[in-house]
């Protein structure tokens, strides 16, 4: 009698715990598999597109940062210029940034330079395809997909200042590590114009200010350049911090520098234009 009751008591046991859900079959407790496969290259960043695409920063180091990759036809192939973070926003464009903070958006078979964001240290993409930033003092920013700013946490005071001031300061300290050029162009000749011309096309064909910045000051630091010459190349720079250091460095290579303030023009910020005037009248 009471073996009968306990395959009854048990019957309503396991009937209880199928019908609650407590009871899992074999199947059911199962792990899952996945299967594992081995793609070729090494990265550091990984980004998805809504379409499936692949996108990747690798491991090399390039002006920027480190190589860009996009995976097609079962194999990574490499994009122009260099960054540190990559995301890919719900149109399927990708958003990069590079190793000074700056960001790119990819327009076609080109990045563009996003002028006028704040610099950030990191980049992320909601889940409707929207585009969010962490600034250098912990801000957060949400951009459209034109880059424009739509929503921030409180900046910072001066905090436009303080970012230029340190990349000046990292500038400075990279210059002094470089061997002095001999200074001496005031009144001679300028460089000439075909020279000019291929030091012009060599520098825009850069993908980065960064990497044009270089290239100009190894051009301004090797020849005499006029004024004019000065603001031409001032004029391929995205970003007015890019330009104002690249007139300071270049003023001790002028033909005439008498006529430096014509590149007072090149800006917008009239801080800028103010702290290239308080330079000038500084070497004088």
């Amino acid at each position: 009698m009471k073996l009968k009751k306990s395959l009854i008591a048990g019957c309503c046991l396991l009937l209880l715990c199928t019908v609650t859900g407590v009871h899992f079959s074999a199947a059911q407790m199962a792990v899952p598999s996945f299967q594992t496969i081995l793609m070729p290259g090494t990265a550091s960043h990984l980004a998805v597109a809504p379409n499936g695409e692949l996108w990747a920063i690798g491991t090399e180091a390039v002006p920027g940062g480190h190589n860009i990759l996009f995976w097609a036809n079962n194999q990574w192939n490499r994009v122009e210029g260099g960054a540190t973070k990559i995301v890919v926003a719900g149109n399927n464009e990708p958003w990069i940034v590079n190793s000074e903070g700056f960001i790119f958006r990819r327009e076609g078979y080109r990045w563009i330079a996003l002028t006028g964001l704040p610099v950030v240290k990191e980049i992320a993409v909601g889940r409707e395809g929207m585009i969010y930033g962490i600034g250098m003092q912990d801000q957060v920013y949400q951009f459209l997909s034109n880059g424009t700013v739509v929503n921030s946490m409180p900046a910072q005071p001066n905090q436009y200042e303080r970012e230029r001031e340190e990349r000046e300061r990292r500038e400075r300290e990279q210059a002094q590590q470089q061997q002095p050029v001999v200074v001496g162009c005031r009144n001679a000749y300028a460089m000439a114009g075909s020279d000019f011309g291929s030091a012009i096309s060599t520098i825009n064909g850069q993908s980065f200010d960064d990497s044009k910045l270089t290239t100009a000051k190894q051009v301004a630091g090797a020849n005499c350049l006029s004024t004019d010459q000065i603001g031409q190349i001032m004029a391929l720079f995205s970003f007015e911090d890019r330009k104002l250091t690249f007139a300071k460095f270049a003023y001790d290579h002028c033909t005439d520098p008498q006529s430096y303030y014509k590149l007072n023009s090149q800006f917008t910020f009239s801080s800028n234009s103010d702290a290239l005037s308080s330079f000038v009248q500084s070497k004088q």
